[in-house]
């Protein structure tokens, strides 16, 4: 999971700036989780 927070982070960095983008991630982790447990 931390891997792929890793490789997503620069991608939506470039886009949105790395700010929003950790702001971004740490909203939709809870969600990735949930996912995973499904």
């Amino acid at each position: 999971m931390k891997g792929m927070i890793e490789m997503i982070v620069p991608i939506l960095g470039k886009a949105i700036g790395e700010e929003e983008a950790r702001k971004e991630m740490t909203t939709l982790l809870p969600t990735l989780k949930r996912w995973q447990k499904v």
